[in-house]
């Protein structure tokens, strides 16, 4: 008895010490040496198009699909109080044309927008 009272105090007391977590930008080499006063450029295109699988229980046949997903990135570090610093910008947007049958009835709709919800990413490390 003695121990299940234990038990139910430890879990009683890890219950009300718990906090929320954040996780980590797991970028490779992050906080690498990097030339101060460096300077990089980075244009990305991609282009995908094919079917997209959906629930058989849905009114949504032969959905086919056409993307175009560009990035567009800077970054330059310098010295900032005497440590190396990196600002960098990253922008990405994507185009997006869908067609199918909704219903036995064809259907196309177009979407466009910024990955991060119109929010380009700054970063200063």
């Amino acid at each position: 008895m003695r121990f299940r009272r234990i038990n139910i105090v430890f879990v009683l007391i890890a219950f009300f010490q718990m906090q929320s977590s954040y996780s980590q930008d797991l970028e490779p080499r992050l906080l690498s040496a990097i030339p101060t006063g460096g300077n990089f450029a980075i244009a990305s295109y991609g282009y995908s198009s094919g079917n997209i699988l959906v629930d058989n229980t849905l009114p949504i046949e032969d959905l086919d699909a056409r993307l175009n997903n560009i990035v567009l990135a800077y970054a330059r570090s310098f010295k900032l109080f005497n440590r190396l610093t990196k600002f960098d910008v990253i922008a990405p947007y994507s185009l997006g044309d869908f067609e199918g049958l909704v219903s036995s009835i064809d259907s196309t709709t177009s979407r466009s927008g910024s990955y991060f919800n119109g929010l380009n990413r700054f970063r200063a490390i």
